[in-house]
């Protein structure tokens, strides 16, 4: 068991069967996100152990917290395991801060992709605390293993009405590779100001689509309207069964012509078409978009909590300070209510 647990630490391709092979399998702990990540000052590590029950672990990405000894972790969706079970998330905190030990990491936060808060005391008993959520809590999840016909008969009537219309009138989908990146960009901007979230540099998005791409894992929707002008942009993300709406984007024009619906539909179908058994919208951020995913079917998955394995409590707290009063200036900044910000992962800072 020990040469397999080196192995899953050690070996990319290992690493990434058992992250497809988990209960909760998400391309955020796939190699490829490390590799994402690494040119923005993240470098990363797999921390693995064993219970009993199988392997348990996590891609911790790691950045330092200044000209200090210091640095943070975070496992996004992680820890993963084949059978989540108390004894193998003991065993894994255990080898975890331990890890973080090693590394002076002041604390490393988890948000594991587990349904419900069933589990949520096991974290709190094995040494975890709450901490502020970095991802959204809650998405719409569509079962693709259905047919076409069964998929169409759950999308909402009005929903129906408005693909139907926008596929009459001549709207249709292309999917592009790295090419298209910067209409991608471009949509996805326009958004960004209408909604009130802030977006990365474009090379932070190029970076994503590259590194999954050379695996065969991304994919690049732009959605036109009749004159072949492009108002929708879509990047799913594949890790397993699992398709994830990671990044879109949608113009006021697209959004006058009701045409948002239409490119849904598109992105839900050639999901199913390309073999994912499980569409995930990822997040259901406001009401209005809550709502607009909610057409489509499929049911809302609300996920546990956030936790923090604290090794250095005092520097631990500095941090959170610190990030909450950069996240209010951003916002500030850019015109945004600095009260309300939008969660956002920090390893894509």
């Amino acid at each position: 068991m020990a040469s397999d647990l080196e192995r899953l630490r050690s070996d990319d391709s290992a690493w990434d069967d058992f992250v497809e092979r988990s209960e909760t399998a998400f391309p955020l702990q796939l190699s490829a996100w490390a590799a994402a990540k690494a040119p923005y000052g993240w470098s990363s590590a797999r921390v693995v152990a064993d219970g009993g029950s199988g392997p348990i672990g996590a891609q911790v990405l790691m950045r330092s917290l200044g000209p200090g000894p210091f640095a943070m972790g975070y496992a996004p969706r992680g820890p993963l395991a084949t059978v989540f079970d108390e004894a193998g998330l003991v065993a894994f905190t255990g080898a975890l801060r331990d890890f973080a030990r090693s590394q002076r990491l002041t604390h490393v936060t988890a948000d594991p992709g587990l349904e419900g808060v069933e589990r949520d005391p096991l974290f709190v008993a094995a040494g975890w605390a709450p901490a502020d959520p970095l991802q959204l809590a809650s998405t719409q999840v569509i079962d693709l293993s259905r047919t076409e016909e069964e998929l169409w008969h759950d999308v909402y009537k009005s929903s129906r009405r408005y693909v139907n219309g926008a596929r009459k009138k001549g709207c249709y989908v292309q999917e592009g590779d790295e090419a298209v990146l910067p209409v991608f960009y471009d949509i996805l901007v326009e958004t960004a100001e209408r909604s009130g979230f802030i977006p990365r540099a474009i090379e932070a998005y190029a970076d994503v689509y590259r590194a999954f791409a050379a695996q065969g894992r991304a994919r690049i929707l732009i959605g036109h309207l009749p004159d072949g002008t492009p108002v929708s942009s879509k990047m799913i993300l594949t890790a397993g069964d699992r398709a994830a709406q990671l990044y879109g984007g949608l113009t006021e024009e697209g959004g006058q012509a009701r045409a948002g619906h239409f490119f849904e539909w598109e992105a839900i179908v050639r999901s199913k078409a390309a073999g994912a058994a499980v569409f995930d919208m990822w997040g259901r951020s406001t009401k209005g978009i809550a709502h607009f995913k909610q057409g489509f079917g499929g049911r809302v998955v609300e996920y546990g909590g956030t936790f923090d394995l604290v090794v250095n409590a005092p520097v631990r707290s500095l941090y959170q300070r610190g990030r909450r009063a950069w996240v209010r200036f951003a916002r500030r900044r850019r015109g945004l209510d600095p009260e309300t910000p939008v969660v956002a992962t920090p390893s894509s800072d």
